[in-house]
């Protein structure tokens, strides 16, 4: 349910959405900056819910018409933008679905209010003909524009929408949430949130993935055995990972991790700063083995192979030359 209540952190953004309502001083235009699975989304629809509730002043009563209509995708002053593509939002998506729309009169409600998710995927072309309408919008019109990232944007869009920028939360009250909302084990909350970077959304997926951890038990047989393969080993290593390629860059964030949390381990001992706390015997090994140089030099050739993937250099090659490295420095 879109519902204020259902977010997790960002209670500045709450409040202003909330302060807009109730002093009658609603923005035409806002712009939600976030990163994936951050809460954009349940934000968004949340504050169009809360405009356009009959009976709530400052939220909404999810019991009117209006609450019940959104909750079913059936507002008809609530409108999400379906581009043609997925990859993109085209001129045509922006002149058929807003800009040919908006000056019609809300059909029930006060508002009129287009929702564009993904929004920095407007091509050029589609943001200019978006900008003709924030230029002189109708009284009734909002429009809640979600982006992961705001340097996409045309500066003339950024300067004509009240800019909210949604966080990232407290590592331990995203781990409290898992724990006591999803009946979590401490260790998997505490792996999830640490791992999520703070990232709700992000979170919740990973602990309701069978897959994650899998991959994550995965990564810990590979990098705790690395040091004893043979090449042609780490080559069919390398083949073994074929499932996991299209999240190449989780698997590679899981290696960073590990190491991270060997060097952590080295330097402390303690167990309070690590992420693989379950494996903290095998983190030991490594930590006794390794001398702080190879651990640094394994970090930054893991950071450097995911740049060259980012980079679409050759796959294999990319992660031929990184576990070799990784396994020179042992």
């Amino acid at each position: 349910m879109y519902s204020y209540d259902n977010v997790i952190g960002n209670e500045n953004i709450i409040e202003h959405f909330k302060n807009t309502k109730q002093n009658k001083k609603v923005a035409h235009a806002y712009l939600i900056v976030g990163d994936e699975g951050s809460g954009k989304k349940l934000l968004s629809y949340s504050y169009a819910k809360a405009l356009q509730c009959e009976i709530s002043t400052e939220s909404a009563c999810h019991k009117c018409e209006s609450c019940i209509q959104l909750e079913s995708s059936n507002n008809p002053d609530i409108k999400k933008l379906h581009p043609e593509k997925e990859s993109s939002i085209g001129v045509e998506d922006i002149r058929k679905q807003i800009n040919n729309d908006i000056f019609i009169k809300p059909y029930s409600y006060e508002y009129k209010i287009y929702i564009i998710e993904n929004a920095d995927r407007m091509t050029p072309q589609a943001q200019n003909a978006l900008l003709k309408t924030l230029e002189e919008p109708p009284q009734y019109a909002v429009i809640l524009l979600l982006v992961n990232n705001i340097d996409t944007l045309l500066a003339t869009i950024i300067s004509r929408c009240i800019v909210l920028n949604v966080r990232a939360i407290n590592k331990l009250r995203v781990e409290k949430y898992l724990i006591n909302n999803m009946q979590l084990p401490d260790y998997k909350a505490h792996f999830c949130a640490t791992f999520s970077k703070g990232i709700i959304g992000t979170a919740i997926k990973l602990a309701s993935s069978d897959d994650f951890l899998l991959m994550k038990d995965h990564c810990v047989k590979l990098v705790t055995k690395l040091r004893n393969l043979d090449i042609y080993e780490i080559l069919n290593s390398i083949k073994g990972l074929e499932e996991y390629k299209s999240r190449i860059n989780e698997y590679l964030d899981l290696i960073l991790m590990w190491y991270r949390d060997v060097l952590f381990l080295k330097a402390s001992k303690s167990k309070e700063l690590i992420i693989f706390s379950d494996e903290y015997d095998l983190l030991l090994i490594d930590a006794d083995k390794l001398t702080y140089n190879s651990i640094n030099k394994n970090i930054e050739t893991i950071e450097e192979a995911k740049r060259q993937l980012d980079s679409n250099v050759n796959y294999e090659l990319t992660l031929e030359l990184m576990f070799a490295n990784i396994k020179e420095n042992a």
